[in-house]
């Protein structure tokens, strides 16, 4: 179930992220954290390692592993940027999901940890010495967890004050 929930948490991050680059660059831009000149890339570069996550935890069993560490590095990353944020008293809105009103707060941080938690738990419960690349879906058994996953996740982005337009 942690798979599925990391899976979908990101592929809808990545989805909004994409459609609104020029605000995830300006949102880097207000932390205040880089030299202006690497906040672009920066960009690219969550943005990458976000896609590189979800094509990991969608792979199969071989990229589990993988997908989870990488996930567990980077929601590291955002915890200790969103902490930063907030030390300094910068007021800036958070677009994990895309464009937001919401200035940054301890929701972030408490979203942050709670997935961090369920990363490196993935990580560290995940099965890599099967030799297939994709898994064979075992339908009674993957519907639960996905639709499970789906919904927790699916709350977790509700909670933030971040809704996911149907109208794209």
């Amino acid at each position: 179930m942690s798979r599925y929930f990391i899976l979908f948490v990101f592929l809808s991050a990545i989805v909004k992220k994409y459609g609104k680059f020029t605000v995830l660059v300006e949102t880097i831009r207000s932390f205040d954290l880089l030299p202006t000149r690497l906040v672009r890339l920066c960009a690219y570069a969550v943005c990458i390692a976000e896609t590189c996550i979800v094509m990991l935890l969608a792979l199969g069993e071989q990229g589990v592993k993988v997908g989870f560490l990488l996930s567990s590095i980077v929601l590291f990353i955002f915890l200790f940027t969103v902490s930063s944020v907030l030390v300094r008293g910068i007021n800036t809105t958070c677009t994990c999901f895309g464009s937001s009103n919401k200035n940054i707060g301890f929701y972030e941080i408490f979203r942050n940890s709670f997935m961090l938690v369920v990363s490196i738990t993935g990580a560290i419960l995940s099965n890599t010495t099967q030799s297939v690349i994709f898994e064979t879906i075992n339908l009674p058994a993957f519907l639960p967890s996905f639709l499970t996953a789906t919904a927790l996740a699916l709350v977790l982005i509700k909670l933030g004050g971040i809704t996911i337009r149907t109208d794209i």
